[in-house]
């Protein structure tokens, strides 16, 4: 049996055509037309972006520790204010650096390693019952604006103060790489078999979710290559499914979708290898932003 596209797409142009005039000579015709156009992607908006933001926000304001009566707020001069605000500025960023190192003695209690991120020195180190083995330098990060609202309710310090889990993460490199080599007879093969072991330089891309809807992005600081590039693709996809599937199981439990608290840092190709590959058991992680 054959199909004749001419006339199938003859057809289905006419059909076409005739809908849209239709819709275009009655207005209740284009308001449910539109209506069904944008309803999906204002749901979507609404359900992933919207409430996530509004419910953090929300849950921010509730926590918020309460604040003095307005009638001693009036009574402050504000010159008095403005000359107590470095010294405020210091206790805060004190209370910030207490509650890491409470952190990092928690995980030095524990026989697997460890991660502590450091942005006000852009360290990134790997630790083993608090010993530090390896010290990144970060070349360049980024954060979600989502800190600076924590940090304004004075939320960070009891965030910080426990670290963070490891639950899942993605990258473009294997944890632990394979390389078969078939043994030889005798020594007259191996001599034939003989060859140079070359060095392995895979283009790194990894995202670490933690606890707490924290997620940490790392990237090397030279740009990828083909290959590199077609894997960072597909690992990008991986982490936006992965994503997506999250949301989805928060709604079907009628739960709002968590906002998440992203940091994006860039390391050079061997830190960022070493690291990733350090990752086996119950990793914590200690944050000082």
């Amino acid at each position: 049996m054959k199909i004749d596209l001419k006339s199938t797409y003859k057809t289905f142009s006419g059909f076409v055509g005739r809908s849209f005039a239709q819709i275009n000579r009655s207005r209740r015709a284009r308001a449910f037309f539109l209506l069904a156009a944008f309803l999906p992607g204002l749901v979507v908006i609404l359900l992933f972006i919207v409430a996530p933001v509004h419910t953090a926000k929300t849950h921010l304001c509730k926590s918020e520790e309460p604040r003095p009566p307005k009638a001693a707020e009036t009574a402050v001069d504000s010159s008095a204010q403005n000359s107590a605000q470095p010294f405020i500025q210091r206790i805060d960023s004190l209370r910030g650096e207490k509650s890491y190192y409470q952190a990092l003695l928690e995980t030095a209690r524990r026989d697997t390693f460890s991660l502590s991120l450091n942005l006000r020195d852009s360290l990134f180190c790997l630790y083993i019952k608090g010993v530090p083995v390896r010290q990144c330098r970060i070349a360049g990060f980024q954060h979600s604006r989502l800190f600076d609202c924590i940090r304004s309710h004075r939320l960070l310090y009891k965030t910080n103060s426990t670290p963070f889990s490891l639950q899942r993460d993605f990258a473009t490199i294997r944890k632990i790489p394979i390389k078969v080599i078939h043994a030889p007879k005798d020594t007259i093969e191996a001599e034939r078999m003989a060859q140079k072991i070359k060095l392995e330089k895979p283009d790194v891309y990894c995202r670490l979710y933690f606890s707490a809807n924290l997620i940490i992005d790392i990237s090397q600081t030279t740009s990828p290559s083909l290959a590199g590039t077609l894997k960072r693709l597909v690992y990008q996809l991986r982490c936006s499914f992965y994503a997506l599937t999250e949301r989805i199981k928060a709604l079907a439990h009628l739960r709002t979708p968590a906002h998440p608290l992203w940091i994006k840092i860039r390391l050079s190709e061997e830190d960022a290898k070493a690291t990733y590959r350090a990752l086996h058991g119950d990793i914590r992680l200690a944050l000082l932003i």
